[in-house]
């Protein structure tokens, strides 16, 4: 079909542009009737990522070069030296971060700010990874904002009032002890990486 488009010259730039990602999305069956399928909303989607990468990255150099991880570092070192506590304070921040942000940008600005804390600390930078993963997960589907929430309510054409106490219990009964599990028992990040010699 797109390449029969392109051919016979019946559709300009952006109409390749959204055939070519309705293709990618194999969900074609809305071209009948002239509409242009799932196409337009995976070009906004992955407009929206981008732009959220490209302001994340931004914010991210600024305060690298202000000095902000050298700052954070020196701050909770002088509050405790319990690898333990400031494992439980680097959970709690993120979770209280990703429910205020997006996980991309927990991930991409917030994270990195927190790694020379942890890594002088004696954490290894792949167990911290699967720190940050679970704990910016738990905050993106933890109320108010709760991104990941809202657009699993939206696939699924449920209300977000009837899926927050559901959500709330399985982060209560699941997702935090899971995040502990993977703070305090670094094997489970590790294990797999170090059996392929890394």
């Amino acid at each position: 079909m797109v390449i029969y488009a392109f051919r016979r010259g019946l559709s300009n730039r952006p109409a390749r542009g959204t055939l070519i990602a309705c293709g990618g999305t194999g969900d074609c069956g809305g071209q009948v009737q002239g509409k242009v399928c799932g196409g337009l909303e995976a070009g906004e989607t992955t407009g929206t990522i981008i732009l959220i990468l490209l302001f994340s990255f931004m914010i991210g150099r600024i305060m690298v070069a202000e000095g902000v991880p050298q700052d954070l570092t020196e701050a909770v070192t002088g509050v405790t030296d319990s690898t333990i506590l400031i494992l439980l304070l680097v959970n709690a921040f993120l979770i209280f971060v990703g429910m205020i942000m997006d996980d991309l940008s927990v991930t991409v600005v917030i994270a990195p700010l927190m790694m020379p804390l942890v890594i002088s600390h004696g954490v290894d930078p792949v167990h911290y990874a699967s720190i940050v993963a679970c704990s910016a997960v738990i905050g993106a589907n933890s109320p108010p904002v709760a991104p990941i929430l809202y657009m699993a309510c939206r696939i699924g054409k449920v209300s977000i009032h009837h899926a927050v106490v559901p959500a709330l219990q399985l982060i209560a009964f699941v997702a935090l002890p899971v995040m502990l599990l993977v703070t305090f028992v670094p094997e489970l990040s590790l294990f797999l990486p170090r059996l392929l010699g890394f």
